[in-house]
């Protein structure tokens, strides 16, 4: 009986130390898991590490930047030199380790080769047996823990699997820390970036609150950045709508606007949403931009109405003399000042309602059926088609499609479009419009099978003024024109928030299209001057 009693308390005490280990381990990872004083958190670990073993010294190595040297960082035990130790990864059984991430005991470090007498030199210790295992991260190894001299002589295949647990928590507090560290630094330099660039900056998070403004934003909006933080940023933009774009569900992202400010500065802005963080809303000042726009409207409107007055004298002139006796060589002369005249007239007409258009961002919006605006372009075009007995078709869809717009604006591109394809078609052509959509946005395409654009001159058909090769193809016959319909078209569907684009290919003619939202969305406009609380 004494002797199964002797057992029965030898087994109690083994539980008990076990059960005393696995405390401190899962002491060791809640320190290290739950902390980013990475320094802190590697000392204790060791320290805790040294009592379950017993050992003189637990230490721990890391690779430097380099991966050319392991460097002490944390040691629990003996008291040991920690400033300048090093082991260059090729030397002692610590490099051995690193090089083959395999752990090592060595119990007799005299008798093993790997053992450099050197390092106890660095450590001020007297090295008699050591285990060894390594620290990896994702498969490579940056470090190791060893446990130097074991009480009585000998380290265990237990012991190797205590400290190798205590490693694997080690390679993820260095991990976390590592991310953190990482984050921090990405965050730091974000921050110093919207803090000190030129454009106006405001950061929310996902519940609208303020995370940023930087000093542009606090200038142009008369806002103290340090006060705005955490607060709502329908708080600190009262009366702006700038708030509402930065806390809004509803309001479909990335979008933009003009806005103006309390110091009335005009500001391009692009809201966007960032995921895991909130909205950011980057804004450009553009207040010189819109001033040199102004003036160069008023610049081409003056001098636009004050050669329509010589222009018409000219051509007064030029019809009183259509009833004079003149020669063939006169006639010709006359004809000649009567069309360039005409041509400068349309120029001049053209250019002021250019300027009108692009000046004005104020429309009369009101519902109206897309099938009707289409068939109007067609009818009122219908002369000058059946003139080159050109065949217009459009088949409407089954359904009606209701669209929010400016119809006499929309009516004058849809007209351009159509008039486009009827000049540059040869006789007897075909011109198709398509009409298309969805819940989100309504396609309408005029397709031709005239001479096409040649590639090199896509890009350009929107620009002002810009008339293609094809226009003076005949010099004789010269397409009439002046380069501006398409430059026009393209201000109003975009004033409506649409887009409007060419597919074209030379020898096969075009297909001009425009997209106009269901609803309407203008990108232009102007906020609230800010109220006074």
């Amino acid at each position: 009986i004494g002797a199964v009693g002797l057992q029965d308390a030898l087994h109690f005490e083994t539980a008990e130390a076990h059960a005393s280990q696995l405390e401190t381990l899962g002491e060791i990872g809640r320190e290290m898991t739950s902390t980013l004083d990475l320094e802190d958190a590697l000392q204790k670990a060791m320290e805790h590490t040294q009592n379950l073993l017993r050992a003189e010294a637990v230490v721990l190595f890391l690779l430097n930047e380099k991966g050319e040297k392991l460097v002490l960082k944390a040691s629990g035990g003996a008291r040991i030199r920690i400033r300048d130790v090093a082991i260059r990864l090729e030397e002692g059984i610590a490099g051995w380790v690193t090089r083959n991430k395999k752990p090592l005991i060595v119990n007799d470090v005299r008798a093993n080769p790997l053992y450099h007498s050197a390092i106890d030199g660095q450590t001020g210790l007297l090295t008699t047996s050591v285990l060894c295992v390594p620290l990896t991260r994702r498969g490579e190894a940056i470090g190791v823990i060893e446990a130097i001299n074991h009480p009585r002589g000998t380290f265990t295949e237990a012991d190797q699997r205590l400290l190798s647990s205590v490693a694997s928590w080690a390679a993820v507090a260095l991990d976390n820390a590592s991310l953190f560290r990482s984050v921090a630094d990405e965050r730091r330099r974000l921050e110093t970036t919207l803090r000190e660039t030129a454009d106006a900056v405001v950061l929310t998070d996902n519940n609208g609150r303020i995370i940023l403004v930087n000093q542009a934003a606090g200038q142009v909006f008369r806002i103290n950045p340090e006060l705005a933080e955490g607060r709502y940023a329908t708080e600190i933009f009262v009366g702006h709508p700038l708030g509402d774009l930065l806390m809004d569900d509803e309001i479909s992202l990335p979008t933009t606007l003009e806005v103006t400010t309390p110091t009335e500065r005009v500001l391009y802005a692009t809201i966007s949403e960032i995921t895991d963080v909130g909205r950011v809303a980057v804004m450009q000042d553009i207040t010189a931009l819109k001033q040199i726009d102004r003036m160069r409207s008023q610049l081409l409107g003056t001098a636009a109405h004050d050669l329509k007055n010589p222009l018409n004298a000219i051509r007064l002139g030029a019809d009183l003399l259509n009833d004079a006796p003149l020669s063939e060589q006169q006639r010709k002369a006359l004809n000649m000042m009567q069309r360039a005249t005409d041509s400068m007239t349309n120029l001049i007409t053209g250019l002021l309602e250019t300027i009108r258009v692009e000046s004005t961002s104020t429309f009369s919006y009101e519902p109206f059926q897309i099938n009707d605006l289409i068939r109007r372009a067609i009818e009122d075009l219908r002369p000058l088609a059946e003139a080159k007995q050109q065949d217009v078709t459009f088949e409407p869809p089954d359904d009606s499609i209701l669209i929010m717009g400016d119809p006499n604006r929309l009516n004058s591109v849809m007209g351009n479009l159509l008039s486009n394809a009827i000049k540059f078609s040869p006789p007897k052509a075909e011109i198709h419009i398509e009409l298309s959509g969805d819940d989100d946005e309504v396609v309408v395409s005029v397709i031709d099978n005239g001479p096409g654009i040649p590639e090199d001159e896509v890009p350009r058909v929107f620009d002002h003024l810009f008339r293609g090769r094809i226009t003076v193809q005949d010099p004789n016959n010269p397409i009439e024109g002046t380069g501006l319909g398409l430059a026009l078209a393209k201000t109003v569907i975009e004033q409506h928030g649409g887009r409007i684009w060419v597919t074209s290919k030379e020898g096969e003619g075009s297909n001009f299209s425009f997209a106009l939202p269901r609803e309407s969305t203008p990108k232009t406009g102007s906020l609230r001057q800010e109220r006074e609380d």
